[in-house]
């Protein structure tokens, strides 16, 4: 049932807000917009985990994307989003929510 799904995404909304699966989708992409004035949010999302080794290799691969958009594509990309549970131990970022909670008397959701 996922991959039909996928497909159905990919032909629809995927087209409409996403420049592409790699960086070099993205500067085809960029070179299209930019003289619109369009400028481009790169979103390479990871997931979270409480393995410290995924975390490591997260924020290399963050680091080193960063460095790819700033070689490549520095006047075109504008934001990059930095995922913290991708970067941080899930474990830790629920307490860390649970306490703020607590000081400011919320229930420590959002």
């Amino acid at each position: 049932a996922g991959l039909p799904l996928l497909w159905a995404m990919k032909q629809t909304a995927f087209r409409h807000f996403t420049a592409g699966e790699s960086l070099a989708d993205v500067r085809a992409a960029a070179a299209t917009l930019a003289p619109a004035g369009v400028r481009m949010i790169v979103d390479h999302s990871t997931e979270e985990s409480e393995a410290a080794d995924a975390r490591q290799a997260n924020l290399r691969a963050k680091v080193a994307l960063l460095g790819k958009l700033r070689a490549e594509l520095a006047g075109e990309c504008v934001f990059v989003p930095i995922k913290l549970t991708a970067l941080a131990s899930p474990t830790l970022l629920e307490r860390l929510t649970v306490g703020a909670g607590r000081l400011g008397g919320g229930g420590g959701g959002c």
